[in-house]
């Protein structure tokens, strides 16, 4: 089975692409601002992903390289439709 076909949104929505410079491979977190509810965490291939989400609003994305211990943070991501 894919990562892509496990448990992504597959809705209407989606937040501009995220680049997350210097990391390569890294797990990326998506999270609701409205509860603060962790949406999703998934690894990326490359160092830049156009994040699904199921709904409008605001979100986090944070880049996580947990070998190196390297933290890149992105806050106010609105989502639109694709």
């Amino acid at each position: 089975i894919q990562q892509t076909a496990n448990g992504l949104p597959r809705g209407e929505w989606v937040l501009d692409p995220v680049e997350a410079a210097g990391m390569k491979d890294p797990v990326m977190q998506v999270i609701d601002q409205a509860n603060g509810e962790l949406v999703y965490t998934f690894r990326i291939q490359g160092s830049s992903f156009a994040p699904p989400v199921r709904k409008e609003g605001l979100y986090t994305v944070k880049f996580l390289d947990p070998d190196r211990k390297i933290e890149k943070v992105f806050k106010d991501r609105p989502a639109h439709r694709k």
